[in-house]
Parts: structure tokens; C-alpha cells; sequence
């Protein structure tokens, strides 16, 4: 799997990259690192960043922006998305197992420990999930912080 991601990316992206001052995106190289890290014995992360920014020459992000969500509000989420072409209304095979969601969430919080290019930004405040507004000025503030804006 990680290389089908790595390579729909190489595909999806090339022409933007080579047009732009900024790239915003969704679900990027971390992502890969992580789900397959989590379904792996090894530790794949070094892997798949050598594989999508060195031989792939995919661009390497100032910073990973992940935003930070309980499980539990995930799954809330999720059942709010509706009909999505590649699954219907049904949850896809990452969101039908919660073990899944604990496990990606702590393999996040272990790579921002170790790695300098990944924020975590907290999406909720007494387990509330806060307003698409207060997250955005949460996002705002940690790129200040790094100079980005």
C-alpha cells in the first residue's frame, strides 16, 4: 500500500508542485508513514520519506500541520460525511476499527516527539471539539511560530 499512495501522489501532485509558492495538502507523505507503520512490525517512517522525497522528489513540507482529534470525535465525525464514492455511506476499513484510529493517533504523537517538522494541533479543549474558527487560529499561530506567515 505504501507504494501505491506514494506513487497516486507522485502523479497527482507533479504538475503543481513546479506552479506554486504554496502547497496546501491533505493526507500527505506523515499519513503514509504512519497507517503503515501501524500495520507493520518494522517502524517505517525513514522508509517511505526516503522513498517520496528522495527518489520520488515529492517536496518535503516546512511543517506537517496534524490536527488532533479524539477518536471517539473522529467516529463522530466520520458518521456525519455522508455518501463518499469510494465507500458509500459506510465507514472505510481505517474508520471501522477504533484499535486502528488509537493506535494512528499515538504513532503521531511519537514521530512529533522525534521529528522537528511535525505540529500537533489540539482540536479539542474538555473533550469538546472546538469551533472550525478557534482550530483555524490555532493553525494560524503555529505557523507564526515557525515563520511561515
Amino acid at each position: 500500500m505504501a507504494l501505491w499512495f506514494a506513487f497516486n501522489r507522485y502523479q497527482s501532485f507533479a504538475g503543481y508542485v513546479c506552479k506554486s509558492d504554496v502547497l496546501l495538502i491533505n493526507r500527505y507523505v506523515l499519513s503514509n508513514a504512519v497507517y503503515q507503520s501501524i500495520r507493520s512490525e518494522a517502524d517505517l517512517y525513514d522508509w517511505i520519506m526516503e522513498l517520496e522525497h528522495v527518489h520520488l522528489d515529492l517536496p518535503r513540507p516546512d511543517v506537517y500541520v496534524c490536527l488532533d482529534v479524539a477518536p471517539s470525535q473522529a467516529s463522530c465525525n466520520v458518521e456525519k460525511k455522508g455518501f463518499r464514492d469510494y465507500v458509500g455511506e459506510r465507514k472505510d476499513v481505517y474508520e471501522q476499527d477504533a484499535s486502528i484510529q488509537h493506535r494512528c493517533r499515538a504513532k503521531y504523537m511519537e514521530y512529533a516527539a522525534k521529528h522537528g517538522d511535525i505540529e500537533i494541533v489540539s482540536c479539542m479543549d474538555n473533550d469538546v471539539l472546538l469551533a472550525a474558527e478557534a482550530i483555524n487560529t490555532r493553525i494560524v499561530n503555529c505557523l507564526a511560530r515557525r515563520n511561515l506567515i
